[in-house]
């Protein structure tokens, strides 16, 4: 895995990433909102080109792509979301593509944001809000060193769906202690 990459987009991502997002529909489409049945080309340059930039200017979000740098290939992305800055607060997003699941991939994301959200940004809370039916990232969230697992009764919601959500809570001084 030391040819795993996780940085910022650059325009040059966008054919690989849309690849990458066509490959893996059927699985992450259940997830991620932004997966529907009419994701095209031009939603992925939207993405790349405006909206990522503008989540960076607005200081509302951190986006990256994670890449294999020895292949050059969109492995997936991830994010720190919803991010407080004035209360030092963020969630996590993940997601791999289809042919990269299992390998680790999104688990070595999180803890990249574990550290860029405490370390870089200096926040003091980080949290994981999958699905109790997520099964891949509730596996992911059990790697890292949380401190606290909550249940939240309907509070998922993917399109019509409505779920129990578990919330994963990650403090600075935990984590930097677990670094150590």
């Amino acid at each position: 895995m030391e040819n795993i990459q996780i940085r910022k987009y650059k325009n040059q991502d966008i054919p690989a990433f849309y690849e990458a997002v066509m490959e893996s529909k059927a699985e992450i489409s259940r997830w991620l909102p932004w997966c529907n049945a009419d994701y095209s080309f031009e939603d992925t340059q939207n993405w790349i080109q405006k909206l990522v930039p503008q989540i960076w200017a607005s200081n509302s979000g951190c986006e990256f792509i994670i890449v294999d740098s020895l292949e050059s290939k969109v492995l997936g992305g991830c994010c720190l979301e919803q991010l407080d800055l004035k209360n030092k607060k963020a969630s996590i997003g993940y997601w791999v593509r289809t042919s990269a699941t299992g390998r680790g991939i999104a688990t070595k994301a999180c803890h990249f944001l574990l550290t860029y959200g405490f370390e870089t940004l200096a926040l003091n809370l980080i949290y994981v809000i999958p699905s109790v039916k997520n099964e891949a990232s509730k596996r992911v969230a059990e790697k890292l060193p949380y401190d606290k697992l909550d249940r939240v009764v309907n509070g998922f919601k993917i399109r019509e769906e409505i779920s129990d959500a578990l919330v994963y809570t990650f403090s600075r001084n935990s984590y930097i202690s677990y670094k150590k």
